[in-house]
């Protein structure tokens, strides 16, 4: 039997953000209803000028949207067989919705920039997947 690991429910949010006085910046991430930090999940901390902090603390807030887009992609109803022989069913439109929360889990770890990066990349993959293949 598969026991359910328990954690504090999401959504998960980086909430507060200061420097102390040696300029190292310092993030909280935390958990709570509306949007508000009832919870501390964890306390991020670079040196000053650091990006991992951010992204660090986005990475954290995002866990549980990706653990949840990541189980529902492990625990997709695998290929089937039928009496005539092997035969692959795949339910499309569960896999798009799969791959559409996890991108959108993805999306929560990531900058602005990184943001605007990866829906350029992820249209030019659909626009390259619409496009018949021509041999020459």
């Amino acid at each position: 039997m598969k026991k359910k690991i328990e954690n504090t429910p999401g959504p998960w949010m980086v909430s507060a953000r200061f420097k102390d006085e040696a300029g190292n910046e310092h993030l909280d991430v935390g958990a709570g209803p509306e949007g508000r930090n009832i919870l501390r999940i964890a306390a991020v901390r670079a040196p000053a000028g650091s990006a991992e902090c951010e992204a660090n603390a986005r990475l954290i807030a995002a866990a549980p949207a990706l653990l949840e887009a990541l189980e529902r992609l492990l625990y997709a109803p695998g290929p089937q067989r039928r009496s005539g022989g092997p035969t692959t069913i795949i339910d499309e439109a569960y896999f798009r919705s799969a791959r559409v929360q996890a991108h959108n889990a993805l999306r929560l770890t990531k900058t602005a920039e990184e943001l605007q990066k990866m829906d350029q990349w992820r249209l030019e993959v659909e626009t390259r997947m619409k496009r018949p293949e021509t041999i020459s």
